[in-house]
């Protein structure tokens, strides 16, 4: 991560793609044909042959930046690819037969708190590859957590705008304006909404299952969210009281557990689940709005290369 160079590996990556994270992918770097791609292609290729299964690639925060470039990669390599951005082919060392054929069998790529993985021809080939209308199939889930905004956007890297936002209260958008309203109302009003947020950890997002457990459900709430907020407050102290620096950078870090985000999506799970399982057809325009984002008939609208954020 500390790594912050944007490297350019003509006919792998599209654009220029942070340093870290391809060698990672790609380590040893000076063997790629004994590489942690290879070796994960070659398992892929396999699981996948003579069956109709879906790839489904996902990852949270490193994991995220690592599922961006290795998705990115496997995009490049396809022949959907190959017809539409050609490019000079001579220096690849993946040898994996069928790998051009694993982006086909993609069927969606989630990312979770994701940092910054490329510039801004990275980010459009990503748009270009798996987003556009219908065929839209990788999601950039993020909140108001500090990983999403790192490395900075100065030194040229930006996110693709494939993204959907989870509020402190656990709605989800995914339309731009939105997107960028939310932000900046968590960013306002980070510290109100800090005490909303160890609120909801007891209520709305507290783990059911007290009834299943035969325990006291109060007891039950206690056990599974006392240490999500003891470890809230500690961090929103800085530490019990380090330097003011530090103390902000460690106030965004509990909105970036992975159990943050986890929580959210079940409960809206359950939600649609619950709405579901009680309305006779699904009456959409009844539908709470933030369960509407993954609910609508309709197909995204296409994001063109001028979308990528600034």
């Amino acid at each position: 991560m500390l790594q912050l160079d944007l490297v350019k590996e003509q006919g792998v990556i599209h654009g220029s793609v942070h340093a870290g994270f391809y060698e990672a992918l790609f380590y040893p770097l000076l063997d790629t044909e004994h590489s942690v791609f290879q070796k994960i292609c070659l398992e892929l290729v396999a699981a996948l042959k003579g069956n109709n299964k879906k790839l489904f690639i996902t990852g949270h925060s490193l994991g995220a930046a690592l599922t961006s470039v290795f998705s990115h990669v496997l995009a490049s390599l396809s022949t959907e690819a190959q017809a539409s951005f050609p490019s000079p082919r001579d220096n690849i060392k993946i040898k994996v037969p069928g790998v051009e054929n694993l982006f086909g069998r993609i069927g969606a790529v989630y990312t979770f708190a994701g940092p910054l993985a490329g510039d801004r021809d990275f980010a459009a080939f990503m748009v270009d590859m798996y987003g556009n209308g219908a065929k839209r199939k990788m999601f950039r889930i993020n909140s108001s957590d500090i990983v999403p905004k790192v490395p900075p956007p100065i030194l040229g890297y930006r996110h693709h705008p494939l993204e959907y936002f989870l509020t402190y209260d656990g709605f989800m958008y995914n339309e731009p304006q939105d997107i960028e309203l939310w932000k900046l109302v968590e960013l306002i009003l980070f510290n109100r909404l800090y005490w909303y947020k160890l609120w909801y950890n007891w209520n709305k997002f507290a783990p059911d299952g007290a009834n299943a457990l035969g325990k006291n459900k109060a007891i039950v709430r206690f056990r599974r969210c006392a240490w999500h907020t003891v470890l809230r407050l500690y961090f929103w102290t800085g530490g019990f009281f380090t330097l003011f620096l530090i103390q902000g950078i460690l106030r965004y870090i509990p909105d970036h557990w992975p159990s943050d985000y986890e929580i959210k999506l079940r409960v809206m799970a359950k939600e649609l689940y619950d709405y579901e399982a009680t309305v006779a057809g699904l009456d959409r325009a009844a539908l709470p709005s933030h369960l509407l984002t993954r609910t609508r008939p309709e197909s995204p609208k296409p994001h063109t290369t001028r979308a990528i954020e600034e």
